[in-house]
């Protein structure tokens, strides 16, 4: 386990180490997305919401809504992109924390802490899904709420992604391989956490094909 840890945090902090125009475009492609995101998370945060982040990354949208909650907590396996984006929160005197750590296999300080737990692109990199969304869950606070948000089967990002199989051009997606979701996978997930949950596309719905995002949302009700 501790070797497969170990190669994981190698390969990440490849793709976050990587530098020159796919890079730029994909950084692009995330502050695009996050127009969308914010409007999406405003629903669920206000200025009382302790919030987690699992599998963080840049925390680009964690940035654009931090002064907007009480507090930030960001996990990434990364060691790289973790003292990236640290650095970058010092430098701007923002209170947000990071921290390396496993999403798989989360420290029981995260247990029941936060309001509000989200990640972007994190749980089809695991083969057991459900137990990154378990840990989700234990984050949170009894009334609290949990956002995950996936590639959708059905989308532009699913034909992109079997385009780059083709021999030469694997060097066209920018991440390492992942699976995508149909309404029905993340049904069944959230029907294993036992909570009350709902599956919907990322609003606006009628571009779901374009966007390729669908969302689980559980709530962890007392």
């Amino acid at each position: 386990m501790r070797n497969k840890e170990s190669e994981m945090k190698q390969e990440w902090d490849e793709v976050w180490s990587r530098k020159g125009l796919m890079s730029r475009a994909v950084d692009f492609g995330r502050n695009f997305y996050n127009i969308f995101f914010r409007r999406l998370l405003s629903r669920y945060i206000n200025k009382d919401t302790e919030m987690i982040e699992l599998g963080c990354g840049t925390a680009s949208l964690g940035f654009l809504i931090s002064k907007k909650i009480k507090s930030y907590h960001g996990i990434d396996i990364s060691p790289v992109i973790v003292n990236t984006a640290q650095n970058r929160a010092d430098f701007e005197n923002n209170p947000m924390t990071f921290k390396v750590g496993d999403c798989r296999h989360l420290d029981h300080e995260y247990q029941d802490k936060f309001d509000f737990s989200w990640s972007q692109g994190l749980i089809e990199h695991f083969d057991d899904s459900f137990q990154v969304v378990k840990n989700h869950v234990d984050a949170v606070k009894t009334g609290g709420a949990i956002l995950i948000s996936v590639p959708y089967k059905y989308s532009f990002h699913k034909l992109w992604y079997i385009f780059t199989w083709i021999p030469g051009l694997k060097r066209f997606w920018p991440w390492t391989e992942q699976k995508f979701f149909s309404h029905a996978d993340l049904k069944e997930l959230g029907k294993k956490s036992g909570l009350p949950h709902k599956v919907f596309i990322l609003p606006p719905a009628v571009f779901g094909f374009f966007l390729g995002i669908i969302i689980l949302e559980i709530k962890k009700n007392g």
